[in-house]
């Protein structure tokens, strides 16, 4: 799959996963420029993913299937792809098969 090449909706595609954690310690999923929120997990293995621009009414959404596959929603963006506006911002990219996409807390006893 070509990085730009149109995807149809419901169609499954081998592709590279990218998980990013954020700031505050949650996994995303990173695809052709658009962010994803983790939103259920479910029996069969598969794992649906919502655009972060939810809250501004976005409805992008895609579903993930083991460690390289994905399929695009039937709605579409509603906003460009995310560009990053500091170039001095990183990101932590994370193995879909690492332990270590677990939320971590740490809490210190005075």
């Amino acid at each position: 799959m070509q990085p730009h090449e149109t995807m149809q909706p419901s169609v499954w595609y081998t592709v590279q996963l990218q998980m990013v954690e954020n700031q505050i310690g949650n996994i995303s999923l990173a695809f052709r420029d658009y962010q994803y929120l983790k939103a259920q997990t479910n029996t069969n293995g598969t794992t649906n993913w919502r655009c972060h621009k939810k809250t501004k009414g976005c409805l992008g959404r895609v579903t993930t299937r083991g460690h390289n596959q994905l399929k695009i929603g039937l709605r579409p963006h509603n906003h460009p792809p995310f560009v990053a506006r500091r170039k001095g911002k990183q990101q932590t990219t994370l193995s879909p098969t690492s332990k270590t996409n677990q939320r971590r807390r740490c809490r210190t006893r005075l």
